[in-house]
């Protein structure tokens, strides 16, 4: 398995004044994977993520604080992995409509392991 990863990160510190402080934090990580996928299949991912965040912090008095914060993590997944044996074996067992799915993969322990084939996956997770 090869597996090269890039990335990045971004943040800002401001303090408002004696009682609030502001964050924003930006991070980018691009990776290539080449991992092979059974026996008769290769994979290759290419995945793009970025993170978005900011928060704010307010003091009140000592002993009450306001920390408020947020952010979404958003990534690309593009799965390129192929099997040599392409669908024909999972339409033998009785799986319909194989051919209109964009990224369906089989991975049983089979004689063809890795059966089908993989695709984009798009991925968002805002919190």
């Amino acid at each position: 398995m090869t597996n090269n990863s890039n990335n990045f990160q971004i943040k800002v510190d401001h303090r408002l004044g004696d009682r609030d402080n502001l964050f924003f934090r930006y991070s980018r990580m691009k990776m290539k994977k080449v991992q092979p996928s059974g026996e008769k299949a290769n994979g290759v991912s290419d995945v793009t993520s970025y993170n978005y965040g900011g928060g704010l912090v307010h003091v009140f008095r000592p002993n009450l604080i306001l920390d408020f914060r947020g952010g979404t993590n958003d990534r690309y997944f593009d799965d390129k992995t192929e099997s040599s044996v392409g669908l024909g074996p999972m339409k033998q067992l009785g799986f319909t409509d194989v051919d209109r799915f964009s990224g369906m993969s089989l991975g049983l322990l089979t004689p063809w392991t890795g059966a089908g084939f993989g695709g984009p996956q798009p991925r968002s997770n805002p919190v």
